[in-house]
């Protein structure tokens, strides 16, 4: 017989390979045959071979495509870059990623590391932060995995197995998937619970009883037919989905709490009862028996949540707290409730419409957890230690406090001059701007400018103290006014941060340095990586560096003075880059993605222009250009030169097979014909002498001829001009490839050379 610990092995697997608890069947069979001596590898491989394994694990993935569906399913995220370049290698040293015996091999090394604890200054390193939410989310979904496949003794087939995707690091997430053990509960039957927090799921037109017994229980009350209640016994919370009766709660005993889950909930009779909100419920309640508060948890309530507080028999609510994270999309109460306590914690709560304008205080000094409120002019407020975003949209008459936290946003959603920064304004540190702003907006007292949604009026920032940096999240023409431009080093932090691709415009006078970073904020990633666009407007600015996990395309605007544009950091997506400098002779750093494709194009500079792993389309300028494709299939289009002394116009230092030179531009016509002509001297010739003598042609009459030769270890390409039998500076143009390079089979076509 399996041991509990064999139980969890083959429970691990059902996990991190199909993100589901085990059927009976499969785990019996598997956990007997570990039992009986087989090996954990051997009994992976049988998972990947078994049809779900197939259908899951395709058999034509390639090891960083395994590697990253293995992650998506199991932590539901991509792997982060160091963890995919790791068990990439560790797949392709093991055999590959068409082996089975080499994927059951990383999946066990990734279980094994996921199950091993961390020290305890493991845990309280921020470093190791993923990698504690990890562990606990897949220590979660094991236990989940154990209690149905052992503990509740059920016979869930291999299509039945409960999906674990809801599982994460936190207990009650455990908690729930726990409860839909009690799902399959018939119409009439006679239920008793355990002494653990149960959670039934009664069915519609329920006629049976529940006896909840010990510990904290649920019961899922759903559909358009009553449901008894006094038949409901020692359950502390009723839930409601979609369940349309309305409950007078005067009537039911025991009952400490009630949720809606979806649809609405009409409660009457409440005293002192919690009200709980999950996802899109919406809970109308009216509250008697001199109540004079009402509780409202939000359990990760989405939008379309709401609640409506309403006076009874003898009630005067007069304080609503709401406490927990969530959403909640409307909130309307009697004219009784003045006060509004906020307690949020995770992940915060955000009420999206303007707060009920009988409430005149707010008060969210005890949320740990960000809060989001649309404030009026006769409301106060005060913030807690978490991240405060008070929107105002008229000048406020009361104290706006954004209190213990230390990245509190004050958002300013009308036009300039309408909301007056009054002292009564304190303990902000970003000024955001609202879809309703317009104008200009005075920034000294902020260190950060937030703009979270598109605007369609442009906006400006002034007196802006250097430093502060700018993040945007929507499509917006934005200056960024600094109070003082006669600093030589100053440097401005834009963040374009979105789910979607952006379309945004920045103006930024007195800058030296753009870092910007460029991030997808999804949950998690897509597939093809979102391309943003910025057109930038910083005449001053020497240097620009890009980051981020999403592509930029960059349209300079006057920015003539920018010598290095540095985009290696970017992990996805296209860089498209075209330098504006117009100091002839300058040197000039353009470097694109090197994970990526590239578009990069030169000036009239000296360009020094470097590409990626994508394939890239570098265009040299008309300067003494130095272009490197890096891996892919690249594609070279060169300018032609003129004006210039030195006898090399381009070189390209790493021109490869699947690459292709594009010299259009370097003839002054067409080219004479489909190949190219090796030239050649005896040893000890010069470049000039092999330069004058790959000329020697008339290029002049007719279309030009192209020739190719070696010296020093490197080769040359000349496009003839003209008519002479030597090199004519400025007419005919001599590019260099960095390595002996065979050009004998590369041809000519509409003046692209390609090198099968």
């Amino acid at each position: 017989m399996a041991t509990a610990a064999q139980l969890t092995q083959i429970t691990n697997l059902y996990v991190s390979l199909f993100n589901r608890v085990p059927d009976t069947e499969g785990l019996n069979f598997w956990s007997s045959a570990l039992a009986g001596g087989a090996s954990i590898d051997t009994i992976t491989q049988g998972f990947l071979n078994a049809p779900e394994g197939i259908q899951t694990y395709s058999p034509f993935l390639s090891a960083q495509d395994f590697v990253t569906d293995f992650y998506t399913t199991v932590f539901g995220r991509a792997p982060d870059e160091a963890g995919l370049a790791f068990w990439v290698a560790a797949l392709n040293n093991a055999g590959g990623a068409d082996s089975t015996a080499a994927r059951a091999q990383v999946v066990s090394g990734i279980v094994t590391a996921v199950t091993t604890p961390l020290t305890a200054a493991q845990i309280a390193d921020p470093a190791f932060a993923q990698s504690v939410e990890d562990r606990g989310t897949f220590a979660n979904k094991v236990a989940v995995g154990v209690y149905y496949g052992s503990a509740l003794n059920t016979s869930l087939t291999s299509a039945q197995g409960f999906d674990l995707s809801a599982v994460d690091e936190t207990a009650a997430s455990v908690a729930t998937a726990k409860a839909a053990a009690f799902l399959t509960i018939a119409t009439t039957a006679n239920v008793t619970g355990t002494a653990s927090d149960d959670v039934f799921t009664l069915p519609v037109a329920f006629t049976g009883t529940l006896d909840g017994r010990g510990g904290n229980d649920t019961a899922i009350l759903q559909g358009g037919t009553a449901i008894d209640l006094a038949k409901v016994s020692n359950v502390e919370t009723l839930r409601f989905n979609s369940y349309t009766t309305t409950v007078d709660t005067s009537k039911v005993t025991g009952v400490t709490s009630y949720e809606a889950s979806a649809g609405t909930a009409t409660l009457t009779g409440l005293t002192t009862q919690t009200l709980g909100v999950i996802g899109a419920g919406v809970i109308n309640a009216t509250f008697n028996k001199a109540a004079t508060s009402a509780t409202v948890l939000l359990k990760a309530a989405t939008a379309g949540s709401g609640v409506t507080i309403a006076n009874g028999t003898d009630a005067a609510v007069t304080t609503l707290n709401l406490n927990g994270a969530g959403v909640l999309s409307t909130l309307a109460v009697d004219s009784t409730v003045t006060t509004l306590n906020i307690a949020s914690t995770g992940k915060g709560i955000s009420l999206t419409a303007a707060v009920d304008s009988d409430i005149t205080t707010i008060d969210a000094s005890a949320s740990t957890g960000a809060v989001s409120v649309i404030v009026g002019a006769n409301q106060s407020y005060k913030g807690g230690s978490g991240v405060d975003t008070v929107t105002l949209d008229a000048s406020p008459t009361k104290a706006i406090d954004g209190g213990a936290g230390d990245n509190d946003v004050l958002v300013i959603d009308a036009v300039a001059g309408v909301v007056t920064l009054n002292a009564g304004i304190t303990g902000f540190e970003t000024l955001g701007l609202g879809a309703n702003a317009s104008g200009a907006y005075d920034a000294s007292a902020f260190k950060h400018l937030l703009v979270n949604q598109p605007i369609a009026a442009a906006v400006s920032a002034t007196n802006v103290a250097a430093g502060t940096d700018l993040t945007i999240g929507g499509n917006v023409d934005f200056t960024y006014a600094l109070a003082n431009t006669a600093g030589k080093a100053d440097s401005l932090n834009l963040a374009l941060k979105a789910t979607t691709a952006l379309t945004t415009t920045v103006t930024a006078a007195g800058i030296e340095t753009i870092n910007i970073s460029t991030t997808d904020s999804s949950a998690t990633l897509p597939d093809t990586a979102i391309q943003h666009a910025l057109t930038l407007e910083a005449t001053g600015a020497t240097s620009i560096v890009v980051t981020g996990n999403t592509g930029l395309t960059l349209t300079n605007t006057g920015n003539t003075a920018v010598t290095s544009f540095d985009a290696s950091a970017v992990t996805a997506g296209e860089i498209n880059f075209v330098s504006e400098n117009t100091t002839v002779g300058a040197a000039v750093s353009i470097k694109g993605s090197l994970v990526g494709a590239n578009n990069l194009e030169g000036g009239v500079t000296n360009d020094t222009i470097v590409g990626g792993a994508g394939d890239d389309v570098i265009t040299s300028g008309t300067g003494l250009d130095v272009l490197t494709g890096g891996a892919g299939d690249d594609q070279f289009i060169l300018s032609a030169n003129s004006g210039v002394t030195s006898l090399i116009y381009a070189t390209i230092t790493d021109f490869a097979a699947g690459d292709s030179i594009d010299v259009t531009s370097l003839a002054t016509s067409g080219f004479a014909t489909t190949t190219l002509t090796q030239t050649t001297l005896p040893a000890g010739a010069t470049l000039a002498q092999l330069t004058a003598q790959a000329s020697q042609g008339n290029g002049a009459v007719g279309d030009a001829l192209a020739s190719w030769f070696q010296f020093g270890g490197d080769t040359y390409i000349v496009v003839d001009n003209s008519a002479g039998n030597t090199f004519v500076e400025g007419a005919d143009q001599l590019v260099k490839l960095n390595g002996v390079i065979d050009l004998t089979n590369a041809d000519i076509a509409a003046g692209v050379i390609t090198l099968a």
